[in-house]
């Protein structure tokens, strides 16, 4: 039997398909269409890809901030939930999870079953999300992909210490015009965001291991920023972005038990 987890978020519509509890499928596609209708493009696409039916699967959950658009789900759960799930399944020792996305961020705690015991979110400030290090790529003319490369690279760190993106984007600009270093404004940009992701993380009473789950969690400027101010090494998995499309699927298979 298949399963199938849709993730639907601010940018990006994120699938995972199971089959016998192992992962055959996975998929990441950026769309500006509506929540349910690039969920059933996407969740096509992934069946074609696999040369099965539409109708073939026993089960679709979705996840997500547009997962009540999603309207041929046959159930539909909480992103903490999800990327719970997921990240324990992924690393069974995860005690705690963090989820970063375009549209925001949450630390979830675990029991030792894995088993979500607690939760906090970020505030309605985008600062510390994806969304916010879109911006700054406009603002710098630089990639997505290349800031934590450039970050790591820096000689220096800049001050971006302002907790509103709109004010951190106004010190980027500062820092342009007395000539600081790209790369230094770059890791002054991730040690501040990850100074919102430790907040957030202190209000769970985080304990190891700590498992990075969304597409920030593929800058490795952040992550190494956020290591450093927690003392403490985070897993990060092989495609951070599925997780939650994985947790989803994984509870679609449990469901029909």
């Amino acid at each position: 039997m298949l399963f199938a987890g849709i993730d639907v978020g601010a940018q990006s519509v994120k699938i995972a398909v199971l089959s016998d509890s192992k992962l055959v499928l996975s998929s990441t596609t950026l769309t500006d269409e509506a929540g349910g209708v690039a969920a059933r493009q996407a969740l096509d696409k992934a069946l074609i890809a696999l040369g099965l039916p539409v109708n073939s699967l026993t089960a679709v959950v979705s996840t997500g901030i547009g997962k009540d658009g999603v309207a041929f789900a046959t159930g539909k759960r909480t992103e903490e939930i999800c990327h719970s799930r997921g990240a324990h399944w992924l690393f069974p020792s995860a005690r705690t999870v963090l989820d970063v996305g375009a549209g925001g961020y949450r630390a979830m705690r675990l029991d030792n079953r894995g088993k979500l015991i607690d939760f906090a979110v970020n505030s309605k400030c985008a600062a510390g999300t994806g969304s916010f290090l879109d911006a700054v790529t406009r603002v710098l003319d630089t990639r997505l992909e290349e800031i934590g490369t450039m970050a790591v690279s820096a000689k220096k760190t800049a001050s971006v210490s302002s907790y509103c993106a709109v004010f951190a984007e106004s010190e980027i600009i500062s820092n342009i015009h007395r000539g600081v270093a790209k790369e230094s404004i770059l890791a002054g940009v991730c040690h501040s965001v990850a100074e919102r992701l430790a907040d957030v993380l202190h209000r769970v009473k985080l304990a190891e291991d700590v498992v990075v789950t969304g597409g920030v969690a593929q800058n490795i400027g952040v992550v190494g920023a956020l290591e450093e101010i927690m003392g403490l090494e985070a897993k990060v998995p092989h495609e951070p972005q599925i997780v939650g499309a994985l947790g989803a699927a994984l509870i679609g298979e449990e469901m029909s038990r």
